[in-house]
């Protein structure tokens, strides 16, 4: 039911004869929102507060599953900007897309040109994060040029630690004595193209897609046979895959984080997207730097 009231306001947006009421700013700040949190990351450390942002699919809710409420709906096409990843991460916003750029809202594919494969975790790659977080400078700007000083400081600033993070990466990693790395989420595919590794899976692009006992057993032999020492899990997601492999082989688990959200230890902790990045290179290195 729910899913068929999105659909049905999906309909009456796309064949709306007239544009929907821009609210008045009464603070004179953009009303900007942001599917995922690495966009919202980029976008608050590009317009800090300029904008009113809003994160709209929260932390541990998975945003290949995850479907807008028709007052989601309704707000989103009364907004300023709206920042989606695309590249199939989610499907409802790139169907809204077209509709809500007909109602005057600047809408941006961040992985729009990037992603290919069905594959939408391109902000796992560095470099491609900072395409993603271009895409989002260039649509500020548009809309809102007073700020485009500022706007273009904070971009400098940020592309410039994208830079660093690269690399940081690309040192440590050549020194990389094994390429393979084992995870339970297909979400490290970019990664591991930019950076020379190679990337096993056990389930799919979607965290929820479940291996068969094949696969599983696929797996299993793989370890055994490269000297593989920790799985890959993820914090959000249930470690009852990699929990099945470390029992089978006798290694480790070990976290490698897509980013998905952010953990309350996390919040609290003040992290962001470069720490986070940071960590996630640092368990690289524990498997495969020896």
């Amino acid at each position: 039911m729910k899913k068929a009231m999105v659909f049905l306001l999906m309909l009456v947006m796309l064949l709306g004869g007239c544009r929907a009421a821009r609210p008045e700013r009464h603070d004179g700040k953009l009303n900007v929102y942001i599917t995922t949190y690495p966009l919202y990351d980029f976008t608050k450390k590009i317009a800090g507060d300029r904008i009113n942002a809003v994160q709209i699919i929260p932390a541990g809710v998975e945003a290949h599953d995850y479907e807008p409420s028709p007052k989601l709906m309704t707000k989103l096409e009364k907004c300023d900007v709206f920042i989606f990843n695309g590249g199939g991460l989610e499907a409802w916003a790139e169907r809204i897309d077209d509709s809500l750029a007909d109602n005057g809202v600047v809408t941006v594919n961040t992985a729009g040109g990037i992603a290919r494969d069905d594959d939408p975790h391109v902000w796992l790659s560095p470099l491609k994060a900072k395409g993603q977080a271009e895409k989002i400078y260039k649509a500020l700007v548009k809309v809102d040029p007073i700020n485009a000083d500022y706007y273009s400081k904070n971009y400098a600033g940020l592309k410039k630690k994208f830079e660093r993070l690269d690399n940081d990466y690309k040192h440590t990693l050549s020194q990389a004595g094994s390429r393979d790395i084992v995870t339970t989420h297909a979400a490290f595919s970019y990664l591991c193209e930019d950076y020379g590794l190679k990337q096993v899976s056990i389930s799919g692009i979607s965290p929820d897609s479940e291996p068969s006992p094949k696969r599983m057993a696929e797996i299993i032999d793989f370890i055994k046979k490269n000297n593989i020492k920790y799985v890959f899990f993820e914090p959000l997601t249930s470690p009852k895959l990699a929990d099945s492999i470390a029992e089978e082989t006798g290694i480790e688990k070990m976290t490698l984080d897509p980013l998905e959200g952010l953990t309350p230890r996390q919040k609290a902790g003040g992290e962001d997207y470069f720490s986070i990045m940071e960590e996630n290179l640092s368990s690289l290195r524990r498997e495969l730097v020896r």
